[in-house]
C-alpha cells in the first residue's frame, strides 16, 4: 500500500465548503495528479500535503487547465469557475511528516549493504518511496535481488518509549507512535514487557488497546533467580525512535541491535530488524540449506507445507530461531515465538529482519555462552511442544 491508502474522491460541491488552499507550482491536469498543495479547513489538519488530480466522469478532459502561480492563495469558489459540474477533485495524503522525503545527505550515509527495505509490498517510483519519508536511490544494472532502491533512512519517524516501571516480572514501558506509518491500520501504541532472566531474556511487544492472538505454549521458567545470580546481558533502550540494544556482559559485544532499522507494527503486518554479531548464522529452518545460511540478500519463508525437500522452498515446519557463532567459541540465539505467516530477510551487513502478518512479536534471547548451552536454553521454551507428539506429517 502507498500513497494511495487514503485516497478519497470528493464532489466538487463538497469541496467548496473548505476553506482555502495554498497551491504550490499547481495545474490542474485531468487525471494526472500534481504538484503538492496544503490545505487548509476544519475537515484537515494544517500542513497536511496532499496531491491532487482531476476527472471529469471515467474520460480525460484535456481542455480542463487552470494554472495557479507559486505561493498563490486561492478560494476553491475561484477554481471552480474553470471546472465543469460533473468534474470529481481526488487527493491522496502521504506520510504527514515526511512527504517530501529525506535529506539526500542523510540518504548517502547508508553503505548499500545496510539498506533495509522500505518497499517490500511492491515496487515504488522515486515520489511514491519519498512519500512514504524512505530514500530512493536506484543502483547500476546488475544489482537485481540485491539492495533495495527504496529503504529508510536513519532518522525514519518511529515509536518513542515512555518510563520504564518495574513489574513482578521485570519493567514495562508504553510505546507511542506520535506520526503514523505508511500501513494501513497501524497500531499507535504499544505495550513492552521486559522479564529479566539470567540464561535468556524474554521480550514482548504487544497492542495495548486489544487482545491480539498469541501462541497458546506455556513456557519453562529459567533456572536461577533473575534477581540473585548475575546476568549474562546488559539491555539498553533507545528512546526515540524506540529500539534496543542487547550486549554479551563478558565482553560488550552487541548480540541484538534493533535501532537499525524502523520498527513496525500493524494489524496484518510486524516487522523488526536487528544487527547479527558475525556472518556465520544457522537455523531457521525448514528450509534445504547449507548449515551455515546464505546472507547475501536471502528472503526465507516459514509457513508449513508438506512438500519433499528442495531449495528455496518453505517445507514441513517452521522454526523461528537462529544461533549465531561469535567467533570466539561463544554464541547466542533468538526465537520468536509466532506461528503466523512469517518472512525472514538476510543481508550481508550483516542483518536480520522478521516480518510477520500476524500475532505479537515475542521474542527469546539465549545468551549460551557455548552453543550447547544455546540449544540446551531454547530446549527449555519449546520442550512441550515435543512432548504432544510428532510436528510433521506420515503418509
Amino acid at each position: 500500500m502507498g500513497l494511495s491508502s487514503c485516497l478519497s474522491a470528493l464532489s466538487l460541491s463538497a469541496l467548496l465548503t473548505m476553506a482555502l488552499i495554498t497551491c504550490l507550482h499547481l495545474s490542474y491536469l485531468s487525471d494526472q495528479k500534481v504538484s503538492l498543495i496544503k490545505l487548509t479547513s476544519k475537515q484537515q489538519p494544517d500542513e497536511t500535503p496532499i496531491h491532487l488530480s482531476v476527472r471529469h466522469g471515467l474520460e480525460q478532459d484535456p481542455a480542463t487547465r487552470q494554472a495557479i502561480e507559486r505561493e498563490d492563495i486561492v478560494n476553491l469558489q475561484r477554481v471552480s469557475s474553470h471546472l465543469a459540474p460533473s468534474h470529481r477533485l481526488l487527493w491522496e495524503v502521504p506520510h504527514p511528516a515526511s512527504s517530501s522525503g529525506p535529506r539526500e545527505a542523510e540518504c548517502r550515509t547508508v553503505a548499500h549493504e545496510s539498506r533495509f527495505d522500505c518497499a517490500r509490498d511492491r515496487v515504488l517510483s522515486q515520489t511514491e518511496c519519498q512519500g512514504r519519508g524512505c530514500c530512493y536511490a536506484p543502483l547500476p544494472q546488475g544489482h537485481s535481488g540485491g539492495p533495495p532502491w527504496c529503504f529508510y533512512p536513519p532518522s525514519y519517524s518511529g515509536y518513542r518509549i515512555g518510563p520504564l516501571t518495574p513489574t513482578s516480572r521485570g519493567q514495562a514501558a508504553t510505546l507511542t507512535r506520535p506520526t503514523p506509518s505508511y500501513l494501513p491500520r497501524d497500531i499507535s501504541t504499544l505495550q513492552l514487557e521486559v522479564l529479566d532472566e539470567t540464561g535468556r531474556l524474554h521480550l514482548m511487544l504487544k497492542d495495548l488497546s486489544s487482545q491480539r492472538y498469541e501462541v497458546p505454549l506455556s513456557t519453562s521458567p529459567s533456572r536461577g533467580n533473575a534477581q540473585t545470580q548475575d546476568h549474562l546481558y546488559v539491555i539498553e533502550f533507545q528512546p526515540d525512535p524506540f529500539g534496543f540494544i542487547v550486549c554479551r556482559k563478558s565482553n560488550s559485544r552487541v548480540l541484538v541491535n534493533t535501532t537499525v532499522a524502523p520498527l513496525l507494527y500493524a494489524d496484518q503486518y510486524l516487522q523488526l530488524s536487528t544487527s547479527l554479531a558475525s556472518s556465520l548464522m544457522s537455523g531457521l529452518g525448514e528450509q534445504y540449506t547449507p548449515l551455515s545460511l546464505d546472507l547475501n540478500w536471502t528472503s526465507l519463508t516459514l509457513w508449513n507445507r508438506d512438500m519433499a525437500p528442495h531449495g528455496d522452498a518453505n517445507l514441513y515446519g517452521s522454526h523461528p530461531f537462529y544461533m549465531v557463532q561469535e567467533g570466539d567459541g561463544k554464541a547466542h540465539g533468538v526465537f520468536l515465538l509466532n506461528s503466523n505467516a512469517m518472512e525472514v530477510v538476510l543481508q550481508p551487513s550483516p542483518a536480520l529482519t522478521w516480518v510477520a502478518v500476524g500475532g505479537i512479536l515475542d521474542l527469546y534471547i539465549f545468551l549460551g555462552p557455548d552453543p550447547q548451552s544455546v540449544v540446551r536454553q531454547y530446549l527449555q521454551v519449546i520442550v512441550f511442544l515435543w512432548w504432544e507428539g510428532p510436528l510433521v506429517g506420515h503418509n
